[in-house]
């Protein structure tokens, strides 16, 4: 016999769960974390990544902004950061989490903003109180599929979990991608119209920042490329991305650069020179700013991770 759903949860036991809970400094390659829990139940909670959620099996009810959903199997819940919400069961609700790093996304953002739902199911420019949490519903071969991908990416988080493969690493970027794009294309089949006008514009300015992090960029030079004047292209950014176009540019030199912190034994100085920096001191400042951690702290970090599995 299904429990009754109650009005509102108590606050959990821990409330706030923070990046270096779920993605700890020492895997540092790891940008997504996959996990089913079954018979769910958590009290009210929030965190600073985005949680995309699945339920495979079971009911019950997600509470998010004080609003309460039913939710049943091919229900999927997509909580931005800094929302509380928390679960409810009522009869053996299972579900699948991926949890999302911030530089899964500026990896990917090139791709991913092109697509109108994904700029609606992860839009993290409205103020975290006024925030909605997509939840919608998925069935037939769009969830057999998805599914299917969320059990590789589960195989692949205990395999990853046991030894640090860098190719294991890469594996669970590109199902993760899949996995969006798939959720993406079946939210726009089902509740939107694809809506591309724009897309040329802030497609062609960051592709040019793509292209040319390591030079000099001046907004200038993207309204330029975008065919677009200041106010429109910082709108369409903002819309698109987040943040401004210069800010952009940051990130993305700031997530080349600890790329090449990972896989390269250059210098600091040198991967801020071909990072677009030139400075050190500059490049060090603006590497905390968007990573909270000292660059060479996280080469120190991922060196005794890779070395603690060699000896396992």
């Amino acid at each position: 016999m299904e429990k009754s759903i109650p009005d509102a949860l108590p606050l959990a036991q821990k409330p706030i769960w923070f990046y270096d809970d779920c993605f700890p400094k020492t895997a540092a390659l790891k940008l997504t974390s996959v996990f089913l829990h079954r018979n769910y139940v958590m009290d009210m909670h929030t965190h600073d990544f985005f949680e995309l959620n699945v339920t495979i099996g079971g009911s019950g009810a997600h509470y998010a902004n004080d609003k309460c959903y039913e939710i049943n199997a091919g229900d999927v819940v997509i909580v931005p950061p800094e929302c509380y919400h928390g679960y409810y069961q009522t009869s053996e609700l299972n579900v699948f989490h991926v949890l999302l790093h911030k530089n899964y996304f500026l990896k990917y953002a090139g791709d991913l903003n092109t697509l109108s739902a994904f700029r609606i199911l992860f839009n993290e420019t409205t103020p975290s109180a006024k925030r909605t949490v997509p939840v919608f519903h998925i069935d037939g071969e769009p969830y057999d599929r998805i599914l299917n991908l969320l059990w590789q990416l589960d195989e692949l988080e205990r395999r990853t979990n046991l030894s640090a493969e860098r190719s294991d690493y890469l594996l669970s970027y590109s199902l993760t991608f899949a996995l969006i794009v798939l959720l993406c294309k079946e939210y726009t089949r089902r509740y939107v119209s694809e809506d591309r006008s724009g897309d040329t514009g802030v497609i062609a300015a960051s592709e040019y920042i793509h292209k040319n992090y390591a030079q000099k960029i001046t907004l200038d030079e993207l309204c330029n490329v975008g065919m677009m004047s200041k106010t429109v292209l910082c709108e369409k950014f903002k819309q698109y991305y987040g943040f401004t176009p210069l800010e952009y540019v940051n990130k993305y030199r700031i997530l080349v650069a600890k790329n090449m912190i990972i896989e390269t034994n250059k210098s600091i100085t040198e991967i801020a020179q071909e990072t677009g920096f030139f400075d050190a001191s500059h490049f060090l400042k603006t590497y905390r700013k968007y990573e909270n951690v000292n660059p060479t702290d996280l080469r120190t970090d991922l060196l005794n991770s890779l070395n603690r599995n060699r000896t396992r």
